[in-house]
Order: structure tokens, then sequence, then C-alpha cells
């Protein structure tokens, strides 16, 4: 998988979670970091970047959502 490509898709999910939430780059990086998204990136980012960059923000935004309800 091109570097290049997994970095954009990347800058794109974190993006997206910083509009989300109304949070700097900096701290949607960070959640982005604390979810199992790097693993699976590194491991399968086919299967990662197939479903697109909205689709994790809304799986990591629930995910983040549900903790913060509990």
């Amino acid at each position: 998988m091109n570097e290049l490509n997994v970095t954009k898709f990347t800058a794109q999910v974190t993006k997206g979670l910083a509009e989300h939430f109304a949070i700097s780059n900096e701290d949607a990086a960070y959640m982005l970091s604390e979810s199992p998204y790097p693993i699976l990136m590194e491991s399968e980012p086919k299967y990662v970047m197939q479903h697109g960059a909205k689709y994790w923000v809304g799986i990591i935004a629930d995910k983040n959502e549900e903790g913060a309800e509990v």
C-alpha cells in the first residue's frame, strides 16, 4: 500500500474526528491513536480504506460517545 495514500486517508479521518467533536486536530490524532485504527491500518490498509474515512469517523465517534455516557 502506498504510504502517501495511507497518510492522506489517516489525515481525512483525523480531520473528520476533529470536526465531529469540535476539537483540535492534535486531540483528534490522539483519539485516533488510542483506537484500534492504527493496528488495523498497519495490518489491513486495503480493508480500512475500502470503507472510507466517514465510516471510520463514525465508528470511532460512536465508541467514544458510548464511553462518555457510562
